[in-house]
């Protein structure tokens, strides 16, 4: 790639090698694996590349240094600094490429308070090139190219229009705000069709990378700090870069406070609206069921995420590493030294999820072998 001279940096996907984070999906059964980043790095930034509009993503990327010094190195007026650099280089005419094959592994946030560290630093300092280096109006920049950048500035304003689609069904529920004046069959039909064809064309043209019930996911855990991160950019607020977590924090309530309260008055308001057309206290049964279906289904989105937070899995302090490894155990039995095999769900430097023919005693020591090749690793 850099035998064309005009290359300034040639960037490559974003892989994470810690699978046990909360970014991923696992199904060991069906083999599967995928993870929040998966449809951005190995798709859309592939796409962006045909119009020359791939940007440095900070890591994962080789730049020449000539194209550095002539825009006087890494742009340091905002916290991302990787977008903010790419369109100083492409105003000065040089180009990027993007090299959709996975060449090196990183560290993915561990928990939900480091992701969300992370989640608010890149939107917050996305959105500020609207007033540091707005691709709309920076000189040098092709069509495509604002086109390209514009859509990532703008595309971290997802929170609002999230937290509009969340508190309609409520509203029309507590309060009869409906916000559709005719609700008949006609509405049904093609809102029906609209979402079918919503959903289908979704999943067709993400190729396998983008699962619609999982962007939902994380659409729903980050709307809040996506409109945080709005009214900070918005207000001009000093930014301050935090560097994202590799180690687990200990979970608060009030990391996902805007999830709980979402949780409760989604299924209260279903519980309310079904009790509503019960007792006949209202005769609009297809938009109170309407209204029962997407507020049940918010509801469970966020059940879905409390959930998922809560694990014990995300209180380990470092990541495990998957993996069938065979093991010889031995401890010292009522009777004398006992002695057996297994194999490795997991492990890292402090513990390992072992599978063994028979149980092992809790609360005594017990000496394993694990065998890697020819080698065997001693530990206790």
């Amino acid at each position: 790639y850099f035998r064309d001279n005009k290359v300034a940096f040639v960037q490559t996907p974003h892989n994470y090698y810690n699978v046990d984070s909360f970014q991923f999906r696992v199904n060991m059964k069906k083999e599967r694996l995928w993870n929040e980043q998966l449809l951005f790095y190995r798709l859309i930034m592939a796409g962006r590349d045909y119009w020359n509009s791939a940007f440095f993503a900070w890591t994962a990327a080789v730049f020449r240094k000539k194209a550095l010094v002539k825009i006087g190195g890494f742009a340091t007026g905002s916290i991302t600094e990787d977008l903010h650099t790419t369109i100083h280089l492409y105003a000065n005419g040089w180009k990027g490429v993007y090299h959709n094959e996975i060449l090196s592994n990183e560290l993915a946030a561990k928990d939900v308070k480091n992701y969300h560290t992370q989640t608010l630093r890149w939107a917050e300092g996305n959105m500020s090139m609207f007033y540091k280096c707005n691709p709309l109006f920076r000189k040098g920049l092709t069509i495509p190219q604002r086109i390209c950048f514009a859509a990532t500035i703008f595309g971290w304003l997802y929170g609002i229009p999230k937290l509009i689609y969340i508190s309609l069904p409520i509203l029309g529920i507590f309060w009869g705000l409906n916000p559709i004046k005719s609700f008949d069959y006609s509405f049904i039909w093609r809102c029906s069709f609209f979402l079918i064809a919503l959903i289908a064309g979704f999943e067709y043209i993400t190729r396998g990378y983008g699962k619609i019930v999982f962007c939902e996911l994380y659409t729903t855990l980050n709307f809040f700090v996506s409109i945080k991160a709005m009214c900070r950019s918005f207000f001009r607020l000093k930014q301050i870069f935090k560097v994202t977590g590799k180690s687990a924090t200990s979970l608060g309530i009030s990391d996902i406070i805007p999830q709980l309260i979402l949780c409760l008055l989604s299924f209260a308001g279903g519980i309310w609206a079904a009790l509503k057309l019960y007792y006949g206290l209202t005769f609009d049964w297809k938009g109170i069921i309407a209204a029962i279906f997407w507020s049940t289904a918010n509801g469970l989105l966020a059940l879905s995420i409390i959930e998922k937070v809560t694990r014990p899995i995300y209180k380990r302090k470092e990541f495990r590493f998957i993996g069938a490894i065979p093991v010889r155990y031995s401890f010292e039995g009522e009777t004398g030294s006992v002695t057996g095999i297994g194999v490795t769900k997991d492990v890292n430097e402090q513990g390992v999820s072992l599978f063994t023919f028979t149980p092992l005693p809790v609360g005594k020591s017990v000496l394993l072998n694990l065998y890697l090749g020819r080698k065997a690793l001693p530990c206790k």
